[in-house]
């Protein structure tokens, strides 16, 4: 919702976690479970500079379902100066599931979980101005720029007005749209 790129990182027994190249922050969003090679891989990423968010008691049980005396992951790198541990999950307002979903935004809007993460010493590449609470954006890394997917979820109303700035000033404006457009940059 807040417009940073993002994609997921999934780790099995049968393929270990490994951090993808290019990969900036690492958020583990109250993942209470984590298998041991799961946490050594977080661990020797922050360790080695990385930028890593964990929400909640992320890493309290094993990949068995058992839970430790003392959270390992938390443990390990709390102290370190790329990582940022948020003690609880945000709220979000209420959603309503009918015939158009209304995706219940997170109460601040995103800003305490984005602050987190600048916390960590990410800076976004863009920001976006005009932005309606109920229009989601999609951001995906390209080579060489990024994807941005909006998607309005109140397609009764024609968005207008939207600005995507660039960490060097420019400025680019999205074409109105009721229900979804995308932009390259």
């Amino acid at each position: 919702r807040r417009q940073i790129p993002w994609s997921y990182m999934i780790s099995t027994p049968e393929k270990p976690f490994v951090v993808p190249e290019g990969t900036q922050v690492i958020i583990v969003p109250g993942l209470l479970n984590l298998t041991e090679t799961q946490v050594d891989g977080l661990v020797n990423w922050a360790k080695a500079g990385g930028r890593l968010v964990i929400t909640g008691d992320s890493g309290r049980y094993d990949g068995y379902n058992s839970q430790y005396l003392v959270n390992p992951l938390l443990e390990k790198v709390k102290a370190l100066p790329t990582v940022v541990c948020r003690e609880y999950p945000d709220k979000v307002n209420p959603c309503l599931l009918d015939w158009v979903n209304k995706v219940g935004a997170p109460a601040d809007n995103g800003d305490a979980l984005v602050r987190n993460i600048c916390a960590t010493g990410f800076t976004l590449p863009f920001s976006i101005e005009n932005c309606p609470e109920y229009v989601a954006v999609d951001v995906r890394a390209t080579e060489g720029g990024y994807i941005l997917h909006f998607v309005n979820y109140n397609p009764a109303t024609q968005i207008k007005g939207i600005k995507v700035r660039t960490l060097d000033g420019q400025v680019r404006k999205v074409l109105p749209f009721n229900e979804y457009n995308y932009i390259k940059i």
